[in-house]
């Protein structure tokens, strides 16, 4: 019988028939091209492969081939696609700043087609970490510092990774990877149960109830125990959670127990994780030597190996039964959609964007401007940089009538005399790709000197300065804020974002990108996030009173305030919010609020708008945020348009979790926001009875 086609009983037998050397080698993952992959392959020690470079694309097909000829259990590929295979779209922090799930479900989808028409089988995305750091170099990979808005789109990228059913997401990193200590990646994260439960695992949660088929352990230790084997994560998952699907470690995570300083040797790290409940060891090695020393010297239940292999065979049955569909090509529309839409104007004094007509000459500035590579960003290591226009290009053609001229703005006087000769100054600053992502942190997350010195020089012109930011996190703007008249945040916006930008500027398109982050005016605020705790003596209250000074949770040489708040973005447009009605003042537990306000749009443009819902519980049994993000929508309003939104918030929603470390949702007064940014004016109140 095909191995397709077994039922559980029989996948027993076949798992009863393997030999250990055989179930421990479906437990083994190796990169494609690992010494002596194929004589592995061979003999039953590789379970699945991970591809890393272009390279391994046609080798992993190969490998599949030849593992089909030694066993009839299949050989499963893995890659990271991040934020896109061949194609790539804005990285997944540029994706959040669209607020549009549904278009981030077909990015997933569409990138995950892409792979799977070479031989991916198990993507290793989406990373759902919390992330509040701009420090943190994969603070790129996320949606930014908020829980609900992290958790909408770990169900949007879950889904469209999954809808054929012939590819596996996989959500990581579990848990609190983003909570590394001083924004340094790997380091490790102090972080109370209560704090975990409530912020960090809701994403993990709604990517499992999305139906996630496999979950990837963290790096870090978490309060001085490696996620890699902590038991309160496992508990959660297996016992609370009722997850029954592959976990996976990290990449050498098993060995790195030694580094942590946890296990003695790798066999002993081994132990730890297959004890733990790690099924599936990338690139440790740990389980191909030691598990079965193990299990021959009474240490390690065969029976847990067994249950590993379960789960894998399964996992790999689901995938193969469902290899067989259409996949529709993706033209670029997504992607050119995406990057539009997850561009975020910043600033726009005298509304010098949009560009009215074609200038007689534009000077272009900055070496980003001639750099496709970096519009591509972190984790593009499949992209197609030769096939990407760079944004020098794209403005070439598209300013076709205008003499756009060029300047890495390295020679300051060059480019101070092309500035000076020109109707339009286009700046392009920022961080090249490398600048961001894994292992790429940064303790000064700024613009590069060399750039602030050229902003300089342009503003002793006293010439307008339209800057365009590549961008791979937040950064510290507010030096180049006060040089710079417009600011257009672009991020690293894939294969399309020269293009985008440039529609952008000539109008063609508004911009709606909403940020998800908090951008800080120093690092000295890190971590700053919108919805943080009142504290006992809030900046905004009086303070006590101490050495004829008021004492309050402030800086004595900064605001507590970010440059740019959560929420927050610009456009061509002008809104208009009013008339806030909070329909059921008084509600029960098991009803749910019924909100709406009128929002109109008040230019001759059409736009899109995201209305943000924020509730902060003014008395619970722990300190609750200032606010909360609980709900938004994303309309298209016509030119002139008024519409009135409606808002239903399940009651359920307004919890939060105990002393206890348990769910609760108490009866009480909260006060209500609604509008373009979590400083939103429009506000009324409720109570919440039993």
């Amino acid at each position: 019988m095909s191995f397709l086609l077994k039922s559980e009983c029989e996948l027993q037998e076949k798992i009863a028939q393997m030999s250990l050397r055989e179930k421990i080698g479906q437990m083994n993952q190796l990169i494609v091209s690992h010494a002596d992959i194929e004589e592995k392959i061979k003999n039953s020690d590789v379970g699945s492969v991970i591809i890393i470079n272009d390279e391994d694309i046609e080798r992993s097909i190969q490998q599949k081939q030849l593992a089909a000829k030694y066993t009839d259990i299949p050989l499963l590929v893995s890659t990271d696609v991040i934020h896109g295979y061949k194609t790539i779209y804005p990285i997944p922090l540029a994706c959040s700043s669209t607020w549009n799930p549904e278009l981030i479900k077909q990015v997933a989808y569409h990138s995950a087609q892409e792979s799977a028409a070479d031989s991916t089988d198990w993507i290793f995305a989406p990373m759902v970490d919390v992330s509040r750091d701009l420090r943190w170099g994969r603070i790129a990979e996320s949606a930014g510092e908020d829980t609900h808005l992290n958790t909408v789109f770990s169900r949007a990228w879950v889904e469209g990774i999954q809808e054929s059913g012939s590819i596996a997401a996989c959500v990581k990193h579990f848990a609190a990877y983003g909570a590394a200590e001083g924004g340094r990646d790997y380091n490790s994260a102090q972080v109370s149960e209560r704090i975990l439960r409530e912020v960090y695992l809701p994403p993990f949660k709604e990517a499992i109830n999305a139906g996630c088929k496999t979950i990837m352990m963290a790096f870090q230790d978490l309060n001085g125990i490696p996620a890699s084997i902590h038991p309160l994560l496992y508990k959660i998952l297996r016992e609370e959670w009722k997850f029954d699907g592959v976990i996976i470690s990290d990449y050498n995570a098993i060995l790195e127990l030694l580094d942590h300083g946890v296990a003695e040797d790798l066999k002993e790290a081994a132990y730890l994780a297959i004890q733990a409940g790690i099924d599936v060891d990338m690139m440790s090695n740990a389980y191909s030597l030691h598990l079965a020393d193990l299990v021959q010297e009474g240490r390690v239940d065969e029976k847990l190996i067994d249950a590993s292999v379960m789960r894998i065979l399964q996992l790999k049955q689901e995938l193969m039964a469902d290899q067989v569909h259409t996949r529709v090509k993706e033209e670029g529309n997504t992607a050119l959609q995406t990057a539009l839409e997850s561009a975020v104007l910043l600033k726009n004094e005298s509304s010098l964007l949009p560009m009215k007509s074609d200038p007689e000459s534009i000077a272009l500035l900055g070496e980003l401007a001639d750099d496709s590579a970096s519009l591509l960003g972190t984790w593009s290591f499949l992209g197609e940089p030769e096939k990407t226009d760079s944004i020098h290009q794209v403005l070439s053609q598209r300013f076709a009538k205008s003499a756009v001229i060029y300047n890495d703005g390295k020679d300051l006087k060059k480019a101070s005399e092309i500035a000076k000769q020109c109707e339009k100054v286009i700046v392009v600053i920022g961080e090249q790709a490398s600048m961001s992502g894994e292992a790429h942190s940064r303790s000064h997350p700024a613009i590069p000197q060399e750039q602030i010195e050229l902003l300089k020089a342009l503003k002793a012109l006293d010439v307008e300065v339209i800057a365009v930011v590549l961008s791979g996190r937040p950064l510290i703007l507010t030096e180049a804020e006060a040089l710079c008249d417009t600011i257009l945040l672009a991020w690293h916006g894939g294969t399309y974002a020269g293009q985008a930008i440039a529609e952008i500027l000539l109008g063609e398109f508004n911009p709606s990108g909403r940020l998800t982050c908090s951008f800080p005016r120093s690092v000295g605020q890190v971590p700053l996030n919108y919805n943080h705790r009142n504290t006992g003596r809030p900046v905004l209250g009086e303070g006590i009173t101490q050495f004829a000074e008021a004492y309050k949770s402030n800086y004595i040489d900064e605001t507590n305030e970010a440059l740019y708040p959560f929420g927050f973005g610009l456009s061509y447009s002008q809104l208009e919010y009013k008339d806030l009605k909070v329909l059921n003042p008084t509600l029960k537990k098991a009803q749910s609020l019924q909100v709406q306000i009128t929002v109109t749009n008040l230019s001759d443009r059409d736009c899109f708008e995201t209305v943000q819902l924020y509730i902060r519980d003014l008395v619970a049994q722990t300190a609750r945020p200032v606010k909360e993000l609980k709900a938004f929508k994303k309309l298209l309003l016509k030119a002139g348009e008024s519409r009135l939104v409606e808002i239903s918030l399940p009651s359920d929603e307004l919890g939060y979790y105990n002393w206890n470390n348990d769910y609760q949702v108490d009866s009480g007064l909260f006060d209500l926001w609604v509008g373009p940014n979590c400083k939103a004016e429009a506000s009324a109140q409720f109570r919440l009875e039993d």
